[in-house]
């Protein structure tokens, strides 16, 4: 993905790209409903419009067309583009609903907030969404994404393990 771009703005009919993207530490805006200023605003902010829309790929720019329904063929769409990055750098780094940055917690910290088993397994980070407030940590959920996206083919063979 281009460093110069601050990142997408996703359009309603695509929340579940967005999610991914979030995933894979990309900056992914979206909401359930639109004003076109709101985007206009997001677009010149430096980010790109993704969209299933030709009308709003015409209208509004930068902007590009996806046209596959389903979310792994969306992401393909984007790698092949070049628009992913091809590592795993900053995956699971932002919140997967509020699309925030996270931050790193000591384990303690999140003592009461996370699963008392988790904590106790003597896992290697935490981190914390500073908006919403949630925690997130190495367990199976992580897992069964990463397993997902190489099912999928995002991400080379030998950057299996994305760096935290």
């Amino acid at each position: 993905m281009n460093d110069k771009s601050a990142g997408f703005v996703i359009d309603t009919t695509m929340g579940k790209l967005a999610k991914w993207l979030r995933i894979m530490g990309i900056d992914a805006h979206y909401q359930h409903s639109y004003k076109k200023i709101e985007i206009e605003n997001l677009i010149k902010e430096g980010r790109i419009l993704l969209t299933r829309s030709r009308a709003l790929k015409d209208d509004l720019r930068p902007s590009i067309l996806i046209h596959s329904e389903k979310v792994q063929n969306q992401l393909m769409e984007l790698k092949e583009s070049g628009l992913l990055p091809a590592t795993g750098k900053n995956w699971f780094q932002r919140c997967i609903r509020c699309n925030i940055p996270l931050q790193s917690v000591q384990i303690e910290d999140a003592r009461g907030r996370i699963p008392e088993h988790t904590a106790n397994q003597n896992i290697e980070w935490v981190h914390k969404c500073p908006s919403c407030n949630r925690y997130f940590w190495p367990g199976s959920h992580r897992e069964r994404m990463l397993k997902q996206i190489k099912e999928w083919g995002i991400l080379k063979k030998e950057n299996t393990t994305p760096p935290l």
